[in-house]
């Protein structure tokens, strides 16, 4: 009946200890006594993909449904078409470091986990999409940042110590490693919804003349992109970047023979 369509969802787990991702033969444990450490998640783990389209021939003018015997009609009524394809994702695994090398790893990855005052579950209640007045937007919630720093350690981190409050993450002590695990969080949810609209003229049985418009990113939906946070970052918990851009619009018109 004019109607075409597939979809495909896929559920994943992605546990490693040497991803590949760093574009070297060798990715060293951060301690060899201890190798379970670097079992965590991948970078690329993402929990849950789904993909769909679909396609729907409208119903009316010639050899459709409705008004198939009216040919004037046709012209402005028949050969019509919708399609839409539509991507939704979980995010993809973020971290949350210290600067610090307390343990073997001061430049990799940004450095080492960091320990916090709340488990994972009440760290996880903390993430959204958090709009500000002053326009900034921010992923993790602000509420854990110094207000006068954007960072979320205090000005007394060298002794470890809270600094302002509300400060809920900490560097790790000396010769440690922080309790909280890397790429232990997502990152935002990512939906587009691409749309296209397609009319097509009979000129004779052979030839026909074609107009489509395209839609990509239909709604002009942002999304975000986040990466690894390090709490000593004066833009810690913010987003500044995007997955994908703005709504793109393309307009075609073919001679099909």
């Amino acid at each position: 009946n004019g109607v075409f369509g597939q979809m495909n969802y896929t559920f994943s787990k992605v546990l490693t200890n040497s991803p590949g991702t760093a574009q070297s033969r060798l990715e060293p444990y951060i301690d060899n006594n201890r190798p379970g450490l670097e079992k965590v998640r991948a970078d690329f783990d993402v929990t849950h993909v789904l993909n769909a389209s679909v396609i729907y021939e409208l119903p009316f003018g010639v050899g459709k449904k409705f008004l198939s015997s009216n040919r004037v009609l046709d012209r402005v009524i028949g050969g019509w078409q919708v399609g839409s394809i539509i991507h939704a994702q979980s995010g993809s695994p973020i971290s949350i470091l210290s600067a610090r090398g307390t343990f073997n790893r001061g430049g990799r990855s940004g450095g080492n986990p960091v320990d916090s005052t709340l488990n994972a579950s009440q760290i996880k209640d903390l993430f959204g999409i958090i709009k500000q007045a002053d326009g900034r937007v921010f992923y993790i919630d602000p509420k854990v940042t110094d207000p006068a720093t954007g960072r979320a350690v205090g000005a007394d981190s060298l002794n470890n110590a809270a600094g302002f409050s509300g400060q809920v993450f900490f560097h790790p002590t000396a010769g440690n490693i922080g309790s909280l695990q890397r790429l232990q969080f997502d990152g935002p949810s990512q939906t587009r919804w691409d749309f296209s609209v397609i009319k097509r003229v009979r000129i004779n049985e052979s030839k026909n003349v074609e107009f489509r418009a395209e839609f990509f990113n239909f709604l002009n939906h942002p999304l975000f992109f986040v990466g690894d946070y390090t709490v000593d970052s004066t833009s810690f918990g913010r987003i500044t970047g995007l997955n994908y851009g703005a709504r793109v619009v393309q307009a075609a018109l073919k001679f099909n023979f």
